[in-house]
């Protein structure tokens, strides 16, 4: 990389801190925190050796230069660690996969000689930040009426933790929440106790205690976190069914961007309940607020509103809203800004089913890098119609080795599922025979993962265990154990399924970060439940109990308990977190 290219992708992580604003910390509380808690450490100059595992270390270490990284220094593709790539990828207008690749590694490496001399521009934007999301607070009624309300709820004295022996021998959503209250605010550091509180919030609404959920938000210091869990807690609020008050609080938001977001969500959640009117409602006040944002976040939001439009039944409304967004996608500041917004529109339409109009706009995206999610849908979605030639036309668009192979995949499971079991079969010969052409062992190690699992979905579970021995990564390798697992018993080999459930245990148990160990598993719980499993479900609650009792510090614990009280809620109440039979979100580097 020249140096003024380097100078460049410095510049643009540093300015890109500036500028954002409060906007900056719509894309999730973890990509919110890590740039909250800037701790820039000293830069390496040492020369280890160039392997896979300290590259990733290396990566991990410029991370944590740019205040980006607040994990352990251990050379492991960990969730804290996939979020600080995706951090940085998105202000230094990268294609946001999380993927530590070696061409990361150099943008990165670059970024930091150059960022180290600006990082108190960065400490500068924060305090910055901090200040604008205060005086939005101030200035949104809305925001004011809830918070002050919020805080008017909040106990006056400590927050007593129950007993944690009896908590752990009988666990309640109550209990653990009232632990994970407790640690919360044990937690030393202002700005990890945020994010904790953030947590905690987020599982109290999730357990239908809204109330106390915004006076456990109100609790935050920096207003940037608490306009993000703002938007979580409006999400939890209306996954409990409790619309009105999901979209008080998403009202109560004083970032347009977030709003729009927050409200769209609940729009979303409002269609699957089979409350159309409702939806449609939501919606407008969802298109409202996008108005009021700036053209590359327009561009996105209207994209986003455009898909749950389409879904409930309104194609004129969801067309006009895109051909909004592809206009505001074109008045974007930048060219990578306009290509990151065209990608998202013309991802859009992929989902919506407009095909066509999809790939035409994908000739308008400059930068490959760009153009493969929406190359990756229309192939999916080209498939499900029965016009496989075709996808794999649309598959050969694509130029990353990596992303042509986890297509190939996607397409030959489509087939599988169709019962097109010959064409699945020739399809993964074609993505086999590309993975040796993976020079990256992470993503190479994700590519065999969706070929095992297509291998699973066609009941050669055999095929597929056999494939996974290749791979080194342990969470990927016991995700797709656990996927195995639940396929056999599915096919109703219930030997073969508990074999492949004792891998899946061993490999979770090998995961070094504790909280990856602990959500990993309590995900396998909450689908075993769904699926009718009653005891395997608490089994593997009873595991994360585990798990949670062996950490120490109020940090871990106020997370910890926060994700298990949740668990606990969904299992009960037999709540969807994933698909019938499956294991959660799709790890997926798109």
């Amino acid at each position: 990389m020249h140096d003024r290219a380097r100078r460049g992708v410095a510049v643009v992580v540093v300015a890109a801190a500036v500028t954002a604003g409060v906007t900056a910390w719509a894309d999730g509380v973890r990509d919110v925190f890590v740039l909250a808690a800037v701790d820039a450490t000293a830069a390496d100059s040492s020369a280890a050796a160039f392997t896979e595992r300290s590259r990733i270390l290396r990566i991990q270490r410029r991370l944590r230069q740019l205040g980006l990284y607040r994990g352990l220094l251990d050379g492991r593709v960990t969730a804290e660690t996939t979020a600080a790539i995706r951090a940085y990828q998105r202000l230094a207008g990268l294609p946001v996969d999380g993927v530590p690749s070696r061409t990361l590694f150099e943008d990165l490496d670059a970024a930091a000689v150059e960022g180290q001399r600006l990082l108190g521009r960065l400490e500068t934007a924060r305090r910055d930040q901090i200040a604008a999301a205060r005086r939005a607070l101030e200035a949104h009624a809305p925001a004011r009426a809830l918070i002050a309300g919020a805080s008017a709820r909040a106990p006056r004295k400590g927050v007593e933790a129950a007993d944690r022996a009896s908590c752990f021998a009988a666990p309640t959503p109550a209990c653990l929440l009232d632990g994970a209250l407790a640690a919360a605010i044990k937690v030393n550091k202002a700005s990890f106790r945020d994010w904790a509180l953030g947590d905690v919030a987020v599982a109290q609404a999730a357990a239908g205690r809204g109330s106390a959920a915004l006076a456990t938000a109100a609790r935050m210091g920096d207003p940037r976190l608490l306009i993000a869990a703002l938007n979580r807690i409006a999400r939890a609020q209306a996954e409990t069914g409790n619309f009105d008050n999901a979209r008080a609080t998403a009202r109560a938001i004083p970032d347009v961007r977030v709003r729009a977001e927050a409200l769209n969500t609940v729009a979303a959640t409002q269609l699957a309940a089979g409350d159309e009117a409702g939806a449609r409602a939501t919606l407008s006040q969802a298109l409202r607020a996008a108005a009021l944002a700036e053209p590359e976040p327009q561009a996105f939001l209207l994209s986003e509103i455009a898909a749950v439009q389409a879904k409930s039944g309104d194609p004129v409304g969801a067309f006009a809203s895109l051909n909004e967004a592809r206009d505001r996608a074109g008045a974007a500041n930048t060219a990578s800004g306009r290509a990151r917004a065209l990608s998202r529109v013309a991802t859009a339409m992929a989902e919506i089913g407009w095909i066509d109009e999809a790939l035409a706009m994908v000739e308008n995206i400059g930068d490959a890098r760009h153009r493969t999610p929406v190359l990756i849908l229309a192939a999916v979605a080209q498939a499900e119609t029965g016009d496989v030639p075709l996808a794999l036309e649309t598959i050969a668009a694509i130029e990353d080795t990596h992303h042509r192979v986890v297509a190939l995949g996607k397409v030959a499971l489509v087939q599988a599922r169709a019962g097109a079991t010959a064409a699945a079969r020739s399809i993964l010969a074609r993505a086999r025979a590309a993975i040796d052409k993976i020079d990256y062992g992470y993503a190479r190690a994700y590519a065999l993962s969706r070929i095992a699992l297509t291998e699973t979905e066609m009941g050669a579970v055999g095929d597929a265990l056999e494939l996974l021995k290749q791979i080194d990564d342990v969470a990927l390798r016991a995700r797709t154990l656990w996927t195995a697992s639940a396929a056999q018993t599915r096919f109703g080999d219930k030997a073969a399924a508990q074999r492949s459930a004792a891998l899946a245990l061993a490999a979770t148990d090998m995961i070094e970060d504790p909280l990856d160990r602990l959500w990993l598993l309590s995900d396998i719980a909450v689908a075993r439940s769904r699926a009718g499993d009653e005891s395997g479900a608490r089994a593997l609650f009873d595991r994360t109990l585990e798990y949670a009792e062996a950490m120490t510090t109020p940090w871990l614990r106020a997370r910890a308990f926060s994700r298990l009280a949740t668990a606990l809620v969904e299992m009960r109440r037999g709540a969807a977190v994933t698909p019938a039979g499956g294991l959660g979100p799709e790890f997926s580097p798109q």
